[in-house]
């Protein structure tokens, strides 16, 4: 693949591979949590354009991670700074949940 005089190769920007600001992943999201419950925890921070809960095709069951993309990347900034390790017990467990820019 040819090279271009930055030394990218072309098509790929250090801006098109940097991680998009108003996409979030969610990780550690507890079993009780669905999609809709997903959804309106971040929908207090922002306009939320998508957001995806992972399950299990078999089951049913959610894997405990999933993404959140805001329209505005302040908005996905302000999730993180408000709901970053927020702990929480259920079901005889602690959760955590752990939010980074995806």
């Amino acid at each position: 693949m040819s090279e271009t005089s930055s030394g990218e190769s072309p098509g790929h920007t250090s801006e098109t591979n940097s991680p998009d600001p108003s996409n979030l992943i969610v990780n550690y999201i507890p079993q009780s949590i669905t999609e809709d419950g997903l959804r309106a925890m971040f929908e207090v921070y922002g306009q939320v354009e998508r957001c995806k809960l992972l399950v299990d095709r078999k089951d049913g069951h959610s894997l405990g991670y999933g993404f959140v993309k805001f329209d505005k990347a302040d908005d996905a900034a302000q999730a993180i700074a408000h709901l970053n390790g927020i702990s929480w017990r259920a079901s005889a467990r602690c959760f955590s949940l752990l939010l980074s820019v995806f």
